[in-house]
Parts: C-alpha cells; structure tokens; sequence
C-alpha cells in the first residue's frame, strides 16, 4: 500500500482502534466514522444533530464508533 501510486494521498476508513494506529506507525491518513461525519458537516452536508444520531444508531447497533461528547469534541476531530 505504502508503494502504490494511485493511492497517494487515500485516507483509510476505519473503526477499528488497532488497524488505525498501525496506519499512524507506517504514516498513513486514518479516519474513523465520527471524523468522516465531521468532514460531511464542514463541507455543509450534514448537520450536527444528524450525525450524532446516525452514530447513536450505530453504537446502538454494536458497531462500535466514538461517539463525541459534545458539539466541540466532534468538531475537534
């Protein structure tokens, strides 16, 4: 992956806490579903109320994400 051109600047999507540090040890761009729905809501296509629900109902279905504390929390990132 570290090798190939055509991913030059991807970001890996993930959930899962071990996989996004190894991609931070080989210094690679991580994201997990909070950042991704922060990133919709600075582009202006998510509200924050939205996204805080969409990642209850996936907390609430096991999914295991990081749901921010607060407004300030998930726009921190």
């Amino acid at each position: 992956m570290l090798t190939r051109a055509e991913l030059a600047g991807a970001v890996l999507l993930t959930d899962d806490r071990d996989a996004s540090r190894m991609a931070g040890r080989k210094s690679l761009t991580s994201w997990d579903t909070t950042r991704l729905l922060a990133d919709f809501h600075f582009s202006g296509d998510l509200e924050w109320e939205e996204a805080r629900q969409a990642l209850q109902r996936m907390d609430d279905a096991g999914r295991g994400v990081r749901i921010p504390a607060s407004y300030q929390e998930f726009i921190q990132g």
